[in-house]
């Protein structure tokens, strides 16, 4: 309890160091919907016209399936934009994985404009690795099947804290680096937008194909967006861990 009082005090003091920082651009817990489909709920809509095995709410949380199917996405009430000086967007979401395929697919990305079915960035992907499966991530628009991925196994069946923090560069290489449980997991990962990413308008859920899509819960989604990081770099990484503590201990109070 000591020590997790003390992560909470950490994390708190950091938080409300850059709070003034950091804006939400999405936040969603889906505790409020009922079970049933995601669209029509809170700000989610269909991607395209693909309504097969539509995406479902199940106890407060999303179920992704493993048979491909219906995308659905949720416009940001204002676009984020990547012309900042050194914008960073952190992307966090509880996960638990119950099955994945060899191939790997991505089932989360961001988007612009909100609703294409082109404009993917911040691939999110899961694969299978023995027993259990790794996280990779891919940037920009085009190699959508090609992705950068971890080398550490995580279990299936476990709850997972994972963020992606996209930093933009100007005039060179943006960077995306991957969390999981408030720790290091992917670093290193960048790709060249050619000054093509402005803006960001959508977070997106995505099923994928019939033989690569992942199955999945997914939880407690939030986008938020930093500019200028360098500054507030430690006080990032803290947020991230005070938020891993602070979802552990919710779920233990209420398992």
């Amino acid at each position: 309890m000591k020590k997790i009082l003390t992560a909470l005090s950490i994390g708190v003091s950091l938080m409300a160091a850059t709070s003034s920082y950091a804006d939400t651009f999405l936040s969603d817990n889906f505790d409020s919907y009922p079970n049933g489909a995601l669209v029509g709920q809170g700000g989610w809509l269909q991607t395209s016209t693909i309504n097969t095995n539509p995406i479902q709410v199940s106890g407060g949380a999303v179920v992704m399936g493993t048979a491909g199917g219906q995308d659905v996405y949720d416009p940001f009430a204002t676009t984020i934009s990547m012309t900042l000086a050194d914008q960073v967007v952190t992307s966090t979401m509880d996960i638990t994985v119950a099955s994945a395929k060899s191939g790997g697919d991505y089932f989360f990305h961001l988007s612009n404009p909100a609703g294409t079915t082109t404009n993917f960035y911040n691939r999110l992907f899961i694969k299978t690795s023995g027993s259990g499966y790794v996280l990779g991530i891919a940037g920009g628009v085009t190699g959508a099947t090609t992705a950068t991925y971890g080398t550490t196994v995580l279990s299936f069946a476990s709850l997972t804290t994972v963020s992606t923090v996209w930093t933009s560069v100007a005039g060179g290489n943006d960077t995306i680096d991957i969390y999981v449980n408030g720790s290091s997991y992917l670093t290193g990962y960048s790709f060249a937008d050619a000054g093509g990413i402005t803006t960001l308008a959508a977070a997106n859920f995505r099923q994928g194909g019939t033989t690569t899509s992942p199955g999945l819960t997914i939880d407690n989604l939030s986008i938020t967006a930093v500019p200028e990081p360098h500054e507030y770099g430690m006080a990032i990484a803290g947020m991230l861990v005070a938020l891993v503590v602070v979802r552990r201990r919710k779920a233990a109070l209420f398992s």
